[in-house]
């Protein structure tokens, strides 16, 4: 009769020390945060404090400046052998990531923006996933905008994340954006998809971003994790490049455009890479949401363009983006449509509402 309590109480005890087991096995693994760093002296030791006092149990930071002429190179210094530092000539983010990343050793690498800092627990969130699920491509968290001074907007980068699962499928259907992501800070990277896909390209658009070639891409080797959690802050500043800091003229809508069509080359060099079929009517489906739409409509408009995007494709275009529902569709179409209609100086003030961009300043 005392057999079954004490086999109960045995299992107890063997399921407790595998949790133990797993969970020190977890403590374990080396996180590396390599921080890109170039003439953002003012904000680079909050970073870099953030990094440091990130309570992973094992962890190394990695601060790698390109090319920096401010004070960045003091503030490195001042750490000592606390970090390690990379000095370089001023080639892009991508090729900073490119030098952190070929001397790191983490089995997961998250690539922090020297004008960004991690929220308290941010390793914990986004490593945590990827250890327990080898499957795990990409682990991503929310942003928290702040502004230059780091008073917080109310703003999290993006508004909402995809849910986690297998986008492999449907980004081979609809393009690298099929999967809302957060920004290069926002995420973290098990090292055998980096060893993969790395070094980066290093494009002669400089602003052409760590997270533009590796989100659009991880998607195609395994599952996305997303956490409903701030992260990390992206602060919105004179400097920074993001979508959201773009501004309604032909320069900034041109570089935007510019950024998407190498992020799709980017994507389908790597599905043909890996085998995958990739059709041309799939191709023809790439870009063609309604922010997409609205952007070339601007541009042509800017440029006083024959060109003028049909009125069917416009007017569709809500409802081949795969982030709109049907509701939505239908508000956007009919906008669309009215915009349509009106002359280019009316037609460009409703796309700069409708695509949330301010006006250059005066």
């Amino acid at each position: 009769m005392l057999l079954l309590p004490l086999l109960l109480v045995w299992r107890r005890v063997i399921h407790r020390q595998i949790t133990l087991t797993t969970h020190a096995a977890v403590l374990m693994m080396l996180v590396s945060i390599i921080i890109t760093n170039y003439n953002y002296g003012d904000f680079l030791a909050q970073a870099i404090d953030s990094a440091l006092g990130q309570t992973w149990p094992d962890k190394e930071v990695i601060v790698v400046d390109d090319g920096s002429t401010d004070q960045s190179a003091d503030v490195i210094e001042s750490y000592g052998n606390s970090i390690t530092a990379v000095f370089k000539g001023n080639e892009g983010q991508c090729s900073a990531a490119n030098a952190g990343f070929e001397i790191s050793r983490g089995d997961i690498v998250i690539f922090l923006d020297s004008d960004d800092y991690l929220m308290e627990g941010a390793v914990s969130a986004l490593a945590g996933p990827i250890v327990e699920d080898p499957s795990v491509s990409k682990c991503q968290g929310y942003l928290m905008a702040i502004s230059s001074a780091g008073t917080p907007t109310g703003q999290t980068i993006p508004k909402r994340l995809s849910p986690s699962g297998d986008y492999r499928d449907k980004a081979l259907l609809n393009g690298p954006d099929t999967c809302r992501f957060a920004y290069t800070s926002g995420n973290a990277w098990p090292r055998w998809f980096l060893e993969q896909v790395m070094p980066l390209p290093v494009p002669k658009i400089k602003r052409m971003g760590v997270d533009g070639y590796l989100n659009a891409v991880s998607t195609l080797f395994g599952r996305t994790v997303s956490v409903n959690q701030i992260v990390a802050a992206y602060r919105i500043h004179g400097s920074n490049q993001g979508p959201v800091s773009t501004i309604f003229t032909e320069e900034s809508l041109r570089q935007r455009a510019n950024l998407i069509e190498m992020t799709q080359d980017h994507f389908l060099r790597w599905a043909r890479r890996l085998e995958y079929t990739v059709s041309p009517d799939d191709m023809k489906r790439w870009g063609k949401g309604w922010r997409h739409s609205l952007l070339n409509y601007s541009l042509n408009a800017m440029a006083e363009s024959p060109q003028r995007i049909s009125f069917a494709e416009l007017v569709m275009s809500p409802f081949h983006s795969c982030h709109t529902n049907t509701l939505r569709a239908l508000y956007l179409s009919a906008s669309l449509s009215i915009l349509w209609l009106l002359p280019y100086s009316a037609g460009l003030e409703l796309a700069r509402w409708m695509l949330k961009l301010p006006r250059p300043a005066s």
